[in-house]
């Protein structure tokens, strides 16, 4: 049994394959949710999820900017927080760039509306509602511990007069490519980096956890330094 809610999805659905080891020939049935389906009609269900679901949070990243700093199963782990008491204080400490964990991270407000109940056959918007509950609480997140996104920016903006906004390649010149971030980000912005504004890849980076970096980076309104860390 396959249940998507627990490998990142927002959606809850269920996934079930019965076979039948006592006949001559292994009887195999396909279910989505309760209900038994072709093997075709449930692959062409995921793709078609899939397909919608990637337009909607494109969408929702250009319109809400506070969502960009979240990728694949934060999204996840968010709303579980929201809808229950799964306590996630070290990934609101990583979106409010907290590591003093001698600070109190105050609650965001967790209330969250949403209409769609049959996620079968409403799964747009149910997704639609999750993503904007998703966006209501990190800003109230950032409001009840009085910070604003333009506060996160302007800590890591780009105060040389060598770079203008835009990409720039760098070929790293140290004996790693951290000790280079690092001088990279120091020189820059006089920061050390944080979480959000790098990406580190490796052979377990997914294409979506990099379409989201770019998603943060490219739209992102402020001079701020933002670094992949590319490894062939």
């Amino acid at each position: 049994m396959i249940v998507l809610r627990t490998k990142g999805s927002s959606l809850p659905i269920k996934i079930s394959i019965k076979i039948n080891i006592q006949e001559e020939e292994p009887n195999i049935k396909y279910y989505l949710g309760e209900d038994k389906k072709e093997f075709e009609e449930i692959r062409d269900f995921l793709f078609e999820v899939k397909d919608k679901y990637i337009t909607l949070l494109e969408n929702k990243y250009n319109q809400k900017e506070n969502i960009r700093f979240l990728y694949g199963k934060q999204f996840r782990s968010i709303m579980k927080h929201i809808e229950s008491n799964y306590k996630i204080d070290p990934f609101l400490r990583y979106i409010l760039n907290n590591t003093d964990n001698t600070i109190p991270i105050y609650e965001g407000f967790k209330a969250i509306k949403r209409n769609a109940t049959d996620y079968i056959n409403q799964q747009e918007l149910y997704n639609e509602n999750s993503l904007d509950g998703i966006s209501t609480y990190i800003n109230s997140l950032f409001t009840s511990n009085h910070k604003t996104l333009q506060d996160h920016y302007d800590r890591m903006k780009i105060v040389s007069s060598k770079y203008d906004k835009g990409i720039h390649l760098n070929t790293c010149k140290n004996n790693s490519m951290e000790e280079h971030i690092i001088d990279l980000f120091w020189n820059q912005t006089g920061q050390l980096p944080i979480a959000q504004n790098v990406l580190i890849t490796n052979e377990e980076t997914s294409s979506k956890e990099i379409q989201d970096f770019c998603h943060r980076a490219i739209l992102c309104n402020y001079n701020t330094l933002f670094v992949v860390e590319i490894n062939i």
